[in-house]
């Protein structure tokens, strides 16, 4: 069975890239004062790993293959998601996606607001 995913380490650019679905996706390695490895994913096929700054890169490495099943399914989520990126008209009745739900926008007059123009 082919492998879905490739963690790559780039030990000359000190570096890493995730390889899924035939695209190299790079991941920003952010050093912090703090205690805990958290990883984000971005829209736009982006993963930020934030790590204390005593870790080394080939240990963020190992932790990026322990999530791996995570961060694909996190990828997959987005990919489909990407389309409500896109500009926004604010009419009656679009959808608006909030913490992971969907909702329709509706149109409220208030005849007491005037209207500055």
């Amino acid at each position: 069975m082919k492998e879905k995913y490739k963690v790559i380490l780039d030990n000359k650019n000190n570096s890493i890239n995730f390889l899924y679905k035939e695209e190299v996706i790079d991941v920003n390695v952010v050093y912090r004062k703090r205690k805990n490895i958290s990883i984000r994913i971005i829209p736009k096929n982006t993963i930020e790993i934030i790590s204390p700054r005593s870790v080394s890169i080939s240990f963020l490495k190992k932790v990026l293959e322990e999530k791996s099943s995570w961060i694909m399914k996190t990828l997959d989520k987005f990919e489909h998601v990407d389309e409500s990126f896109k500009d926004r008209k604010y009419v009656d009745g679009e959808i608006f996606y909030y913490l992971g739900k969907e909702y329709e926008l509706k149109i409220i007059e208030d005849k007491n607001i005037q209207n500055n123009k």
